[in-house]
């Protein structure tokens, strides 16, 4: 058998070329720091297929109207870098990057999600008409995750609301703080937290609402189901106080069971 010889500067050659007809796997990166360029990574976001993390600089993020996009991969919107974004120096302290309504009430965040997965991560809500993350995927099998972290919902009309379809749901280690629930005729969105799976034709998925801290509204948490899941929704070592207004409640369990543990009612 003849040997292959290959001389240094021909084999670099050669493995770059290879490298270069590979498809490209990487995620497309944003650091933002202003409202303008938060608005102008999620409309880029919003027309690739590829997976998209968008990196909040601390500090305020006023919003005059709607935030909004849909979006076909993964997309993670995380708070906290300082100038630059370095990987090292991240803050976790939510209330230091903060996207506010700077008309109460008046601005809503909402993320339609198709293929990909959501990280929401150390960002705080204030002062909006709320957070309201819906899955449009179909298909016969779960696709995908929404996960929802270190992050503040403080002030608004309703705190988070997720409507699932094939998304398994994580939702831990966040603080929903007199989210009022005065707009809306829909119960599913009077709430600090609303978790729906409701597609009578959707797979089983999971969900999980662990070490949240919920004070203040008159629904702090509402899980609906109408559709299976894989195993009941985990509510555990949460914290839910609602206020006193009438038809107030800690949870309401809607079409579903659930599984809850070491809550603090």
């Amino acid at each position: 058998m003849t040997p292959i010889v290959c001389r240094a500067a021909a084999c670099l050659a050669a493995l770059l070329l290879a490298l270069a007809s590979v498809p490209s796997a990487f995620a497309a990166n944003y650091c933002v720091n202003s409202t303008n360029q938060l608005r102008t990574a999620l409309a880029s976001a919003a027309t690739s297929i590829e997976d998209d993390v968008v990196r909040l600089v601390r500090g305020n993020y006023p919003l005059g109207s709607a935030l909004s996009g849909s979006f076909n991969g993964s997309l993670v919107l995380r708070g906290g870098y300082a100038a630059n974004c370095p990987a090292l120096g991240r803050s976790l302290d939510a209330s230091e990057t903060r996207i506010y309504g700077t008309t109460v009430h008046a601005s809503l965040v909402d993320l339609g999600l198709r293929n990909g997965d959501l990280e929401i991560d150390g960002l705080s809500f204030e002062d909006l008409a709320g957070v309201q993350v819906t899955d449009n995927t179909s298909g016969a099998v779960a696709n995908g995750q929404v996960w929802v972290r270190r992050s503040r919902f403080v002030g608004n009309e309703y705190g988070l609301a997720v409507l699932t379809r094939h998304k398994n749901v994580r939702v831990e280690n966040n603080l929903f703080l007199n989210n009022r629930s005065l707009c809306c005729a829909s119960e599913f969105l009077s709430n600090g937290l609303a978790v729906r799976h409701s597609a009578a034709d959707a797979p089983d998925i999971t969900v999980d609402v662990l070490f949240n801290t919920i004070l203040g509204s008159p629904k702090s948490l509402v899980i609906q189901g109408g559709a299976p899941f894989s195993f009941p929704p985990r509510i555990q070592n949460n914290i839910l106080r609602g206020t006193n207004r009438p038809s107030g409640y800690c949870l309401k369990i809607d079409a579903t069971q659930v599984y809850a543990r070491n809550n603090i009612w």
